[in-house]
């Protein structure tokens, strides 16, 4: 994890929205497509929902995110890259200095996330799951 900020941000946001208790977990969304070779149900079912989608010279992905934070931790990022999702956003424009911030680059995105990029990626996000 390249930041060590990031745990008393997610503490403090957790409890900004209301959430006593709250698991969190690295998640990295590359473009490997596994489909399902047969790694078990849970995770055919994992890296189905991280496809990859070669649309238009663009790489895509959706990632389902209802009531789960997913929080941008990698420090570089393609100038081309785009995230949008229900809750924010972090557009090409941004991803050019993305690197240059400290505190603002915990972008966080909820609901439906769709990544887009001119080039194949691999990001590392945060996921939290609050269950109380």
């Amino acid at each position: 994890m390249e930041h060590p900020y990031i745990i008393p941000y997610l503490e403090q946001r957790m409890k900004e929205m209301g959430f006593k208790k709250f698991h969190f977990e690295t998640v990295v969304v590359n473009n490997i497509n596994f489909g399902n070779y047969g790694f078990g149900s849970g995770l055919d079912l994992f890296w189905e929902v991280l496809q990859s989608d070669n649309r238009y010279g663009k790489y895509v992905k959706q990632i389902d995110a209802s009531n789960h934070f997913y929080y941008l931790v990698k420090k570089t990022v393609s100038s081309d890259l785009k995230i949008t999702s229900d809750t924010g956003y972090l557009l090409p424009s941004e991803s050019v200095d993305y690197s240059n911030y400290t505190f603002h680059n915990f972008r966080e995105f909820t609901g439906q996330i769709f990544i887009t990029d001119t080039a194949p990626f691999e990001l590392e996000f945060i996921r939290a799951i609050p269950y109380e």
